[in-house]
C-alpha cells in the first residue's frame, strides 16, 4: 500500500517523522523503516520511502514472519488488508496533525518571556 503526502506537509525530515511515529531505521536496505507490533521483531510494519521533488511516497506492507530458510529474502507479507490500511490511516492522521503546528510556527510573534507565578509576585 502506498501513502503519498506533500513534502510541505511534514514539519521535519522523513526520518524524524517516522521515528516519532514509532518506526526505526533498518540499516542495510534502501531507505526503509520498521515498527514491530509486539515484543518480537515480527509481525512488523515495513515502510520504504521515496522522496521526490514535491511529494513523499511511503510504500508499506506488514511482514508476518521472517524468511523460512537461510539465505532467502522472501517472507510472508501483506501489502493490502485492514491492518495495513489502519496503519496508513494512522500515519496520515499524524501528517494532518502537524499542519496546524507548521502554520502556528509561521505566525509566532516574539514577546517578553512569560513569568512564572513567583516572578509575578515581585514585578
Amino acid at each position: 500500500m502506498k501513502l503519498i503526502v506533500g513534502k510541505n506537509q511534514l514539519d521535519s525530515t522523513v526520518e524524524i517523522f517516522l521515528q516519532r511515529a514509532g518506526y526505526r531505521f533498518m540499516p542495510g536496505h534502501e531507505p526503509s523503516f520498521t515498527r514491530a507490533l509486539g515484543r518480537n521483531n515480527y509481525p512488523r510494519f515495513h515502510v520504504y520511502t521515496e522522496i521526490g521533488e514535491e511529494k513523499i511516497v511511503f510504500n508499506m506492507h506488514l511482514d508476518q514472519k521472517e524468511a523460512s530458510y537461510q539465505g532467502a529474502h522472501m517472507h510472508n507479507a501483506d501489502y493490502e488488508g485492514s491492518v495495513v490500511v489502519e496503519e496508513a490511516r494512522r500515519l496520515q492522521t499524524l501528517v494532518k496533525e502537524q499542519l496546524p503546528v507548521v502554520r502556528l510556527r509561521e505566525s509566532v510573534v516574539l514577546t517578553e518571556p512569560k513569568k512564572n507565578w513567583f516572578q509575578k509576585l515581585f514585578k
